[in-house]
């Protein structure tokens, strides 16, 4: 919610009702600038804490949000200030501290709460591996050579084991997708949506309605690819987000 202060009003002067329209209004306001400026949407999570100024940081600095820009940003703003700070999640990540401008953990905090209709949450869409092979962000293409922007997550996974549907929903692609190859994509209402792509092999049709944790594909290496791997990401209202940010850290590795 939007305070009254925020807006240069008198404090408390805003009703509950008034409060939340005006934050609507200012995420809204954020999103259509994250479409111009091509960012993602954790960007606009974090900009709506930090205000519009993230937003053009992000964007000068690859496009992504990252936790590292959030803690980047606030360190600058903030002057290197610091102040203690008693949340599980800040207690796992730096032993429970903030730098006094917004909160640099605004983004984890949220997707706590972000989950897709009627699944509680997703799960792991791999049932051979948990070894991230390749981060969401920029990275060096491991075909054109290129630095370029990487949509979602691979997961290291044996030739031909089951991908997973990671929630609830219905199946909007099946087939070949460009450099994706045999690719699949889920929406899961609530603006949510997630692909999967390089499988050898698709069980599920266009229209299909499937289940959290139902085989959909087998693990291939069509489309670009150097080797057998899932390659997953997720959406949310269209723009891209960090897989992992749905996951805490426990629950997988890096090889």
């Amino acid at each position: 919610m939007q305070s009254s202060e925020s807006l240069g009003l008198a404090p408390n002067s805003l009703s509950t009702e008034e409060s939340i329209e005006q934050g609507c209004y200012y995420f809204s306001c954020l999103l259509d600038s994250a479409q111009r400026y091509d960012c993602d949407i954790d960007t606009v999570i974090q900009s709506y804490n930090y205000g519009g100024g993230f937003l053009y940081y992000v964007a000068d600095n690859g496009n992504a949000y990252s936790y590292e820009l959030a803690v980047a940003f606030a360190k600058e703003k903030s002057g290197g200030e610091i102040t203690e700070y008693n949340n599980a999640i800040a207690i796992a990540k730096n032993g429970g501290w903030r730098y006094r401008y917004g909160n640099m953990f605004y983004v984890l905090l949220v997707r706590q709460y972000l989950v897709a209709s009627g699944t509680g949450g997703f799960i792991w869409p791999s049932t051979d591996s948990v070894v991230i092979t390749s981060v969401y962000g920029d990275r060096v293409h491991p075909i054109s050579g290129v630095n370029r922007h990487h949509n979602g997550i691979d997961i290291g996974a044996s030739w031909g084991t089951d991908v997973l549907a990671a929630a609830n929903g219905t199946v909007t692609r099946a087939g070949y997708y460009e450099s994706y190859g045999n690719c699949i994509i889920i929406d899961h209402g609530n603006g949510y949506t997630t692909l999967y792509a390089h499988m050898s092999q698709l069980l599920v049709s266009v229209g299909d309605t499937v289940r959290q944790g139902e085989t959909i594909g087998l693990v291939g290496s069509t489309g670009d690819s150097t080797g057998a791997h899932l390659h997953w990401e997720v959406r949310y209202n269209g723009a891209l987000t960090d897989p992992l940010s749905y996951f805490s850290e426990s629950q997988y590795t890096y090889g």
